[in-house]
């Protein structure tokens, strides 16, 4: 499953401790994960794309598209639109990896612990944006991953 998500990226937030020993997610990780999975249930039942079943190992792959702030000159948007330029700015792309996944739990995956495999990239563009891809791990390619960390690891001892 590809989706693109027309949302401003925010960063899972830890939870928080109020008075009598009350816990609370704070509200803008609750509406970003609440938005999110909204977006992922009405794209999968309008494409008719099933949830990948509990147990199944699962990749995540989220591109976070940063809105190229205004301000900017022509010639630095290029370079940004082109990848020369990356956005070093908040959210931490793992955060919100974090919140991601936590949204399209019980939706799109049975559960986040199937996700096994991930990739993250942050990149400027016109808007802010999401591009996630979720789908089931490919074994062969999973095994020659393996193989490769395991041949690196060999060669630092």
């Amino acid at each position: 499953m590809e989706i693109i998500i027309p949302i401003k990226a925010v960063g899972k937030q830890s939870v928080r401790g109020g008075s009598n020993n009350v816990y609370f997610m704070p509200k803008k990780t609750k509406e970003f994960e609440a938005r999110i999975s909204a977006y992922i249930k009405y794209y999968m039942l309008t494409n008719k794309i099933p949830m990948i079943d509990k147990g199944i190992s699962t990749r995540l792959d989220l591109t976070i598209f940063v809105k190229i702030p205004p301000s900017w000159s022509n010639k630095k948007s290029q370079e940004a639109l082109k990848g020369v330029l990356r956005p070093v700015v908040k959210p931490d792309q793992d955060n919100v990896l974090k919140a991601v996944s936590d949204g399209a739990k019980a939706i799109a995956v049975y559960d986040d612990n199937q996700i096994v495999d991930t990739k993250l990239h942050k990149f400027y563009n016109y808007e802010d944006l999401l591009y996630i891809e979720i789908k089931e791990v490919n074994k062969e390619e999973s095994a020659e991953t393996l193989f490769k960390i395991r041949s690196k690891m060999e060669s630092l001892q």
